[in-house]
């Protein structure tokens, strides 16, 4: 599998720093198995490079696409990747290895199992807390608020970040992102970073400003540039040290999903239906005219 080097890693690693922080006071946390939970956790492992995949820059003519040839929903299968047609750049990225809500009230945060008793829900507001007793701010690991109505049966759905120590070092280290929610769906968790640099595009090339291009691995080192290519729904993104990212789009899976959805209608239409209502009729007309 490719090793996974955009948004995924450098939020990940932000996400195991804060939780390695707020963990270093959780007195009440639980060091017992973990009942869901699977994965090493933290900071990737020297063996588990986060180098991105190498594939050299084609020796190839320059493409000419047109200005909103890249303009959709792409993923590489562990995130995904939003180009809009106001040139900002937004992304959504699975954090489920580092974050996880189990069954039983417990969370799994990057390993270290807080038990149900320090995590609270009213419906609208979800809190971790690090520490048993009153929270005190610096104690909460995270509170969210729901940002749909109010439902105390499930904590399924998006939230807005609201505070605590892994709150506050996701803000700090993605500033540049307009917004960053937290979408909970069955104890799976993804982070949505809204507007976290821009682009323009020139044919076959993409300049990204603004210090979030860092998700993307660069730096002012490459100048912020990177040479794509389209191949049908395929899209590869050649950056100037000679590595590679490719996605798939992604912003036609609900569409297929109603054309999936509507082709029984199709295969059954009204037509079929009325010559067969219609045929007994006709016969039975005939019989009466031969009596």
């Amino acid at each position: 599998m490719k090793k996974k080097y955009f948004a995924a890693t450098v939020i990940r690693a932000g996400l195991a720093a804060a939780v390695a922080a707020a963990a270093l006071s959780a007195a009440a946390c639980s060091s017992g198995e973990r009942s869901v939970y699977s994965g090493t956790g933290g900071v990737p492992q020297a063996e588990e490079s986060t180098e991105p995949t190498t594939i050299p820059i084609p020796d190839r003519p320059r493409h000419e696409y047109s200005g909103n040839a890249i303009v959709g929903r792409w993923t590489d299968y562990a995130s995904y990747l939003t180009f809009s047609a106001e040139g900002t750049v937004s992304a959504e990225v699975d954090l489920t290895g580092e974050l996880y809500f189990d069954t039983d009230g417990s969370v799994m945060a990057d390993g270290v199992e807080v038990p149900p008793e320090n995590v609270s829900y009213d419906g609208e507001t979800l809190t971790i807390r690090a520490l048993k007793g009153e929270a005190t701010g610096v104690s909460d690991i995270m509170i969210l608020k729901r940002t749909g109505e109010a439902d105390p049966d499930s904590i399924d759905g998006e939230y807005e970040l609201v505070s605590g120590t892994l709150v506050q070092s996701l803000r700090s280290q993605y500033s540049g992102a307009k917004e960053l929610r937290l979408v909970i769906d069955w104890g799976e968790c993804w982070l949505e970073v809204s507007d976290f640099c821009t682009y323009t595009q020139d044919s076959d090339m993409l300049v990204f400003s603004g210090a979030g291009k860092s998700l993307l691995g660069l730096d002012d080192t490459l100048a912020g540039a990177v040479l794509f290519e389209l191949d049908g729904d395929r899209l590869t993104l050649y950056f100037n040290n000679g590595s590679a990212e490719i996605y798939d789009r992604a912003d036609d899976e609900a569409a297929a999903a109603e054309d999936t959805d509507t082709e029984p209608d199709d295969d059954t239409g009204t037509d079929t239906v009325n010559d067969t209502d219609t045929e007994p009729e006709e016969a039975a007309g005939e019989g009466s005219e031969t009596e």
